[in-house]
């Protein structure tokens, strides 16, 4: 019985000596070109994983090499991804923000009682539009939307939201 415990111990410790953690050798360099002209919160998970903020066009940083996840947000857009560091390294490119990618309108509430506006297009949008002018800035592009409770009744339609501030009022009217 004793010799196979001392066995059985014999077998671990050979077992723990094979895992050898990663060490400086083994790492690789990480390139991170930040084209978005902003500091970007950059989180990256995979083999090494690291949180960075990033403020300079170039970042290095030390990485074993094997695929990774990444996550960030820039320009009010959720980015995310995977890429491969080989034993030579690599390169992660953080995309530049597109101008104007974002659009002013003034949505003006007539009714006397707020109401709920679901968009759907680009992303994603439920607002509350309070009596009065709402002016909000939204992602631009095409959107159907449906407004409820809108003087006991349910509007739906497509709308456009354009670049830059030079949207058309969007006006819900008066209920009687």
């Amino acid at each position: 019985m004793i010799k196979k415990i001392v066995l059985l111990i014999l077998t671990v410790l050979v077992m723990l000596a094979m895992v050898v953690p990663a060490t400086a050798e083994d790492e690789v360099t990480l390139s991170i070109r930040n084209l978005t002209e902003s500091q970007v919160s950059l989180v990256i998970s995979g083999p090494t994983d690291l949180r960075l903020t990033i403020t300079r066009t170039l970042t290095k940083v030390r990485v074993e090499p094997g695929t990774y996840d990444y996550r960030y947000k820039a320009c009010g857009v959720n980015r995310s991804g995977s890429f491969t560091v080989t034993i030579a390294g690599g390169t992660l490119v953080l995309k530049k923000c597109e101008k104007a990618l974002n659009g002013q309108v003034n949505i003006v509430n007539l009714t006397g009682k707020a109401f709920t506006l679901r968009m759907s297009g680009p992303i994603n949008y439920r607002l509350t539009i309070n009596p009065g002018q709402n002016r909000l800035t939204l992602q631009a592009g095409r959107y159907d939307y449906e407004a409820k409770p809108v003087c006991s009744a349910t509007e739906t339609g497509t709308r456009g939201i354009k670049s830059g501030n030079k949207n058309p009022d969007w006006v819900f009217e008066d209920c009687d």
